[in-house]
């Protein structure tokens, strides 16, 4: 019992940091080294994820709930490129601006709910229809208008045929950190790696991707065996790793999967051209993750630890805590030897170093179930010097992400 309450535990501590999509406007050790990682949920996980859980609109079949105000962010109608007044008068303006306003309140808040799923990244029925009906709206009655140009491009779902539709909207606001960061994305999906730096490097300017990122992707990285593949979850993960990779020439031989880049066909057939095996199911969801894992097991699958750990739950007897990833693994593997090279040796660390705002402490969280693993370790084998060398780093780490008081109920179970 005492080990399933530990494994339980750990799973919260390593996915305290989970990403999803950023608004679009402005673990588990086993009690020894080859074990694979079990899940257990219940109600207590709602109470140890409430720093991880995102603000999701609940909705009913007839009507889209919105957020406050001052948590939705929503661009001012620009009525004066494109907006169709089509009495002709101007006495129809002030109810074409509130129809405005609906129809991009309408569209942002779905594409956030959907961006915002814990179990998968494609929109469900509802939600792509009720983004389709905004852009028909706008095409309808604003066809030249940034809103119009922009949803037709993000309702696609990463679909490249619509690229032009995105270049009209960075000539509409050529600054617009949500064009930029889908530039980056469409960049990274075709492999042009000059312009995908470029947009990269503006992300890093505004403030959308930070140094924390970057120290935490070259740790990510390294957490990756050798010629494997990396799947990540959210925008950070995907867009500082693949930074890291091609801005510092590190760690080349690991192919980085995005979940959500997965929803397109172009991005689908490149990794098909690269070796990799698809499911096929059009859906990315975590039936598709556990899937994509079991047809190219052989291939060094590592999966980011910031994806949603429901991604995990159907694969949960497969995977393999090192350093800052899942290692999915039909047979048991001795995780133990290279968590304590990882730790000791071959992670950089820098964001131990320099975390100072709340986010970048809540990455740190992920750096404890290997650790906690190690300890474990070194507590069966009473290697005292070595437990409490590790017990500092664990209740410093725990202490700097909030979560020091977790971490010693932990270490109190076994």
């Amino acid at each position: 019992m005492k080990c399933k309450v530990l494994i339980y535990c750990l799973l919260f501590v390593c996915n305290s940091y989970a990403q999803v999509e950023n608004n679009v406007f402005n673990s588990v050790p086993a009690t020894n080294a080859e074990q694979p990682a079990v899940i257990e949920l219940n109600t207590e996980s709602e109470m140890l994820e409430e720093d991880q859980k995102s603000s999701v609109n609940t909705r009913s079949e007839s009507k889209v709930k919105v957020k406050s105000a001052e948590k939705q962010v929503v661009p001012a109608p620009v009525m004066e490129q494109g907006l169709k007044d089509k009495s002709g008068y101007g006495s129809n303006q002030e109810q074409l601006q509130q129809q405005y306003r609906s129809q991009t309140i309408q569209f942002t808040s779905t594409k956030e709910q959907s961006s915002y799923q814990r179990t998968q990244r494609s929109p469900n029925e509802y939600q792509q229809k009720s983004m389709d009906d905004a852009v028909d709206y706008f095409e309808s009655n604003a066809p030249n208008t940034f809103e119009y140009h922009y949803f037709y491009y993000v309702s696609g779902n990463y679909n490249l045929d619509r690229v032009d539709h995105l270049f009209e909207a960075q000539k509409l606001k050529p600054e617009n950190s949500d064009v930029i960061l889908h530039l980056g994305g469409y960049y990274i999906i075709k492999s042009e790696t000059a312009p995908g730096l470029k947009m990269i490097e503006k992300l890093i300017k505004n403030g959308r991707l930070t140094q924390s990122n970057m120290h935490y992707a070259t740790d990510l990285l390294t957490s990756v065996q050798k010629n494997g593949v990396l799947i990540t979850h959210g925008f950070e993960d995907t867009y500082a790793a693949w930074y890291v990779q091609n801005s510092m020439n590190f760690r080349k031989d690991v192919k980085i999967v995005s979940l959500d880049f997965l929803q397109s066909e172009e991005y689908r057939t490149s990794l098909q051209k690269d070796g990799l095996n698809l499911p096929d199911q059009e859906i990315i969801d975590n039936n598709y993750l556990s899937q994509f894992c079991s047809i190219n097991e052989s291939q060094g699958i590592a999966i980011s630890l910031t994806t949603p750990k429901e991604y995990f739950v159907p694969i949960q007897n497969k995977l393999f805590v090192v350093g800052l990833v899942f290692i999915y693994s039909n047979e048991p593997i001795n995780n133990f030897y290279k968590n304590e090279l990882l730790w000791n040796v071959e992670m950089k660390k820098e964001l131990l170093k320099s975390a100072n705002n709340e986010k970048s402490k809540k990455m740190l969280s992920n750096y404890l179930p290997m650790l906690l693993q190690m300890r474990q370790t070194y507590q069966l084998k009473s290697d005292v010097q070595k437990l409490n060398s590790i017990d500092e780093s664990i209740d410093k780490l725990g202490a700097m992400c909030n979560k020091y008081e977790q971490v010693q109920k932990i270490k109190g179970s076994y």
